[in-house]
């Protein structure tokens, strides 16, 4: 006969199981959105998500609790001090600075801008800047000569 110790042992092991499968779940159903779709972002409050954009600053605060911020202002990404460790090639306001970066994670709001939590490494990742066409009359004289 299981004892009661035994038995809500097994039931809080079940639980993360489920939350942690929960989690999971999430992850594979995200959305991808741009930092500049304000709207978007905010249908998404509450949600997983992955959040792609431009950081144009960061900044640490003397708890050292280190922020991304983007053009719009209206989405940041918050890391805290003791997430920090985790982050062994370097701290994330330094890594990632003026990087074009994609952010996973629970969309929350604070105050009046939208937020993710960066808690571990693997929610964030350097993503190549998209290609832009030159069509400059320079640029269509050299492919015409290359035509040639």
């Amino acid at each position: 006969m299981m004892s009661l110790c035994s038995l809500q042992l097994f039931v809080a092991i079940l639980t993360l199981c489920l939350v942690y499968a929960d989690e999971e779940a999430a992850k594979t159903k995200s959305v991808l959105v741009e930092v500049a779709e304000t709207d978007k972002i905010a249908a998404q409050l509450g949600k997983w998500a992955n959040v792609r954009g431009k950081v144009e600053r960061t900044g640490k605060s003397k708890a050292n609790t280190q922020f991304f911020n983007f053009s719009n202002n209206k989405f940041v990404v918050v890391c805290f001090a003791d997430a920090l460790k985790l982050f062994d090639k370097g701290e994330p306001a330094d890594l990632y600075n003026n990087k074009r970066v994609e952010i996973s994670g629970m969309i929350e709001q604070y105050k009046t801008q939208y937020q993710i939590k960066l808690c571990m490494p693997d929610q964030v990742k350097i993503i190549q800047e998209e290609p832009t066409e030159d069509v400059s009359e320079n640029s269509k004289v050299v492919q015409a000569a290359r035509y040639v």
